[in-house]
C-alpha cells in the first residue's frame, strides 16, 4: 500500500511539473501577443478619432516636442533644460506615473507659473488662447521598458490629449535609450513625427547591457541596477528575451543587449519602403557625448589633455548612429563633465550647455516646417 501511495505522489508531482510548465508557456504566449493587440486598438482608436472629428484636451497645438529619458532614470532629467529652452507663451507638461504637472510661460510677466493638475491652469488660462509650443516630458511607466511598449503607451497619451492628428508636428528628444524609444516611436507613427533629437543613444549593442543582462545578481548588488524591470513585454525575437524561473520578458537591457537597430532598419526598408522613405525626410539629429581626460607622458610626465572616444558608456560611434547611415542627418559632438564609469559624462549629456542650445534651435528651426 505504502509503494502505491508513492507511485502515485511520484505521478502527481511529474504531472504537476508538466502542467506548471504549460502554464509558464501559455503566460509568455499571451505577453508575445499582448504588444501588437495593444497597437491594434491604438490604430483603432486614432481612426475611431479621426473619422468622428473626436478632439482632446490639446488638439489645437501644432507645434508639440516630447522629451523622453533613458533607462534607469525619469523624465526629471530634462525638467531644468526644457525650462531653458521654452518661450514665453510656451506650455511644459511633465508627465509622471500618477500625476501630470504644468508649467505656462506666462507672455506678459515672462515668468514660469508651475499648477499641480490641469484644472488648476485652466482657472487662470484658458488652453485656447496658449499660442506657443507644447513641451511634453514623458515618464515611461516603467523605468526599464522596452521601446516597443514606451511607443504603444506615449501613442495612446498623446491620441488621448488630441495630438495625434494630421495637423500637429512633433519634435522628439531624448536621452541614451530614450533614442531607441523616439525611433520607434517615429517608425510606428511615421507621419506625426517631424524630428528626432538624440543623445547618448545606443544605436549598437551595448557591452554594459549586456553584462547587466547576462549578470543580472551582480548589477543589481553592485551597480545597483535593476535589469529585471519590465512592463510585462516579450518581443517576438526570442533573442530579445530573458527570465525569471522561466517567465521571460523584454527589456531595455534585452534589447540593447541582442539587437542593433540597424536590423530594424534594414526589415523596415525591405518590408515597408514607404515608412522607411518616410523616416528618410525627417530632421534627425544623433549628437554625441565626449569627455577630456588627462594623459601623462610615461617618458617627460608632461600632462596633457585628450578627447575620449566614449563618454564611458556609450561609444562616440555608436552614439551618433552610424550603423544608421545617411538616416542621420546630423552627428555633432559635445563635451560634457565626468570622469570613469564612477562619475560618467553619460548622466550630465541632458543638462548640457551644448545640448540645451542644440534643442533649443532645432525647436526654433521646426517651428514653421512641414513633413508633408
Amino acid at each position: 500500500m505504502e509503494e502505491n501511495v508513492k507511485e502515485i505522489k511520484k505521478i502527481y508531482d511529474k504531472l504537476r511539473e508538466e502542467m506548471d510548465g504549460v502554464e509558464l508557456d501559455f503566460q509568455n504566449a499571451v505577453r508575445t501577443y499582448r504588444s501588437p493587440i495593444r497597437q491594434a486598438l491604438n490604430d483603432i482608436s486614432m481612426l475611431y478619432d479621426s473619422e468622428n472629428n473626436v478632439k482632446g484636451d490639446f488638439s489645437g497645438f501644432e507645434n508639440v516636442s516630447v522629451y523622453v529619458h533613458g533607462i534607469e532614470d525619469r523624465g526629471k532629467g530634462f525638467k531644468d533644460s526644457v525650462r531653458k529652452i521654452a518661450e514665453e507663451g510656451d506650455l511644459i507638461i511633465h508627465i509622471m506615473d500618477d500625476s501630470e504637472e504644468y508649467q505656462y510661460v506666462d507672455v506678459k510677466t515672462k515668468e514660469i507659473k508651475v499648477y499641480n493638475n490641469l484644472s488648476e491652469l485652466q482657472k487662470e488660462t484658458s488652453l485656447e488662447d496658449i499660442k506657443g509650443r507644447l513641451h511634453i516630458i514623458y515618464d515611461t511607466e516603467n523605468r526599464n521598458e522596452h521601446r516597443q511598449e514606451t511607443s504603444d503607451d506615449l501613442a495612446q497619451r498623446l491620441n488621448k490629449m488630441g495630438l495625434m492628428n494630421d495637423r500637429t508636428q512633433i519634435d522628439m528628444f531624448a536621452h541614451s535609450y530614450g533614442g531607441r524609444r523616439s525611433l520607434q516611436f517615429a517608425i510606428d507613427y511615421p507621419d506625426n513625427v517631424r524630428s528626432i533629437t538624440t543623445i547618448g543613444t545606443p544605436y549598437e549593442t551595448n557591452t554594459l547591457a549586456q553584462g547587466a543582462n547576462n549578470i543580472r545578481w551582480f548589477a543589481e548588488k553592485f551597480v545597483k541596477k535593476d535589469p529585471k524591470d519590465d512592463s510585462g513585454h516579450l518581443d517576438f525575437n526570442k533573442k530579445n528575451r530573458n527570465d525569471i524561473k522561466g517567465m521571460e520578458y523584454s527589456n531595455a537591457y534585452t534589447d540593447m543587449s541582442n539587437e542593433p537597430l540597424s536590423e530594424d532598419i534594414h526589415k523596415l526598408k525591405a518590408a515597408n519602403p514607404e515608412v522607411y522613405e518616410k523616416l528618410q525626410k525627417m530632421e534627425i539629429t544623433a549628437a554625441a557625448g565626449y569627455r577630456k581626460v588627462d594623459y601623462y607622458d610615461p617618458f617627460t610626465g608632461e600632462k596633457t589633455e585628450m578627447k575620449t572616444h566614449s563618454d564611458d558608456t556609450v561609444s562616440v560611434k555608436s552614439q551618433n548612429a552610424e550603423i544608421l547611415g545617411n538616416l542621420i542627418d546630423k552627428r555633432p559632438r559635445i563635451e560634457v563633465k565626468g570622469r570613469g564609469l564612477t562619475d560618467p559624462g553619460h548622466v550630465y549629456e541632458v543638462k548640457d550647455k551644448e545640448f540645451v542650445e542644440l534643442m533649443k534651435e532645432v525647436n526654433k528651426q521646426q517651428k514653421n516646417r512641414s513633413i508633408r
